[in-house]
Formats: C-alpha cells, sequence, structure tokens
C-alpha cells in the first residue's frame, strides 16, 4: 500500500483546484451561456446566493466528513447499520431534524456509501443555527442527495441541472475519484 506524508493535506489542495475552476466555469456560463452565476438562485435571511455559490459550496461539503478509510469507513457503516437495528436507529437519531433522517434512512437503505460522508457533512452543519450559509447547505444537500428540493420553478430548475452537470462532469468527477483514491491510499 502507498503511504503518503501529505495524508490529509492533499485533499486541501484539490479541493482549491476545483474551487479555481469553478470559478473559470461560472465566468464561462456567464460570458457563453447568457446566463449569470450572479444570478440569484436562493435568498435566505437577506443573503442572496447564486449558482456560482452553490458550485462552491458543493466542492466544500465534498471534503467533509469522511471517515478515515473514506468509502471502505462509509460501506462498513452502511453495512453495520444493515445488520444492527440498534445502531441504525441510535445514528439515526442523532439528527435533529426529521427531513434529515428520512433522508440519512433513504441513503442508508439505498446503500449509498459513496455519498455517506455527506451524511456526516449534514451533522455537522445541523449543529450550526441561524446561519443562512449553513441553511442553504442543507438545502443543497437535500437536492444533491434525492431529499426534499428547495427548487420552485423552471428556471431555478434548469440552473440546478447545469450545476449538477458540471459538478458530476467527467473533468469533476475525476479528480473527486483521484482525490478518493490517495485519500484510501494514506492509510
Amino acid at each position: 500500500m502507498v503511504k503518503f506524508k501529505f495524508a490529509k493535506q492533499h485533499i486541501y489542495i484539490i479541493t482549491h483546484i476545483q474551487l479555481y475552476l469553478a470559478d473559470v466555469l461560472s465566468q464561462a456560463v456567464r460570458t457563453k451561456l447568457e446566463r449569470s452565476t450572479g444570478n440569484k438562485f436562493e435568498k435566505i435571511n437577506k443573503v442572496d446566493f447564486s449558482v456560482g455559490d452553490a458550485l462552491q459550496i458543493l466542492i466544500i461539503l465534498n471534503g467533509i466528513g469522511h471517515f478515515n478509510t473514506t468509502f471502505v469507513g462509509s460501506k462498513a457503516m452502511i453495512d453495520a447499520c444493515h445488520k444492527n437495528e440498534l445502531l441504525m436507529k441510535n445514528f439515526i437519531t442523532c439528527f435533529q431534524n426529521e427531513k434529515n433522517r428520512e433522508l440519512a434512512q433513504k441513503l442508508i437503505a439505498e446503500n449509498m456509501y459513496l455519498h455517506f460522508h455527506m451524511l456526516n457533512a449534514l451533522l455537522i452543519l445541523e449543529k450550526l443555527e441561524n446561519i443562512p450559509q449553513v441553511e442553504f447547505s442543507i438545502k443543497l444537500l437535500h437536492c444533491y442527495l434525492g431529499g426534499n428540493c428547495f427548487i420552485d420553478n423552471e428556471e431555478k430548475l434548469s440552473m440546478f441541472t447545469i450545476l449538477l452537470s458540471i459538478f458530476l462532469s467527467d473533468f469533476f468527477g475525476c479528480i473527486n475519484k483521484i482525490t478518493c483514491k490517495l485519500e484510501d491510499c494514506s492509510y
């Protein structure tokens, strides 16, 4: 097994690269698709969030909540929850919000171990109250993970679809896979 001396630092480097690329993409979207990523996507407590903000938040959230062994740990946790009802109940009750509990049950039931770290991120975000950026992050996670989505009109849905296609694109997907491989090899 390959050991990296910089263990966690490579995740920060790759996250910075992704954030830079998100900025480049948002400028391309602004000029080529005639849609400004500065367009108001959502407003929470007088704070406006753009599509560019949403992409950057998803990139940051994607790096939060990983176990030390990344996906191996996530798969083990989901398998353990399937085998042990008490563990499953205890994990689900960690969530304060009913919608978050339902989302966690759904992801575990569907064996979505590739996204389990985002449940851990959701647990972290739940502890922070009355912060518009946190509320928007939770809403984004629900949309991304297939929970209740806040998108209420066709224009926002179109922008979110473009956002997800960028986030899940081969290029960003490749960067995420490299990150996960490096993370798993670090232990």
